[in-house]
């Protein structure tokens, strides 16, 4: 008996520790991640005072586009997509417990990385008008859900819908243009 409670308990731990490692969308950032975010934000918002100060140029526009992302930017496409994959999982199991505030946070982070498609692909797929096309509709999605979400009464249907009609543009992406893994 003793000899499967040892590597059982072994490997829920490890379990555990992979999961609140590789999922910081479902278990909250690993912590990891979250130095890593706020070293990166840090260096960011350093960075962006910096050249003001340097430039003698006060802060001018909305403060909201001058705030650094909540979330890492890729490192490359493949970056990217895994990612989304995480969140988009993230969302459809989340969206069972309706906690609309999890739930609109994962949207942002799929709202965010959804303008960054275009943007990080460097194939010639991202030339062509339909995949623009689907990029578009997933950003368009995305905000959709974020608004259902924001709502001071939230329509668990419509906010389901929303969810479901971003993941129908990834599957109709995907069957064009995703690589044989």
């Amino acid at each position: 008996m003793k000899r499967f409670v040892l590597p059982t308990i072994f490997a829920v731990s490890a379990f555990a520790f992979a999961m609140f490692a590789v999922s910081p969308a479902v278990f909250g950032q690993g912590a990891t991640k979250k130095n890593e975010g706020k070293a990166e934000e840090k260096k960011e918002e350093g960075s962006k005072t910096g050249d003001a100060a340097k430039s003698g140029e006060a802060k001018t526009g909305d403060a909201k586009a001058e705030e650094a992302p909540k979330w890492a930017a890729p490192r490359n496409y493949d970056d990217l997509m895994k990612k989304m994959r995480t969140y988009n999982g993230s969302l459809k199991r989340t969206l069972k417990n309706r906690d609309a505030a999890k739930l609109k946070e994962l949207a942002e982070a799929m709202h965010y990385y959804s303008t960054k498609i275009v943007e990080t692909d460097k194939d010639a797929r991202a030339k062509k008008d339909d995949y623009k096309k689907w990029a578009k509709e997933m950003t368009e999605n995305a905000q959709k859900l974020i608004d259902e979400l924001g709502a001071k009464k939230v329509d668990w249907d419509a906010a389901e819908k929303a969810r479901n009609t971003a993941n129908a543009t990834c599957e109709s992406c995907h069957k064009k243009y995703k690589k044989d893994d």
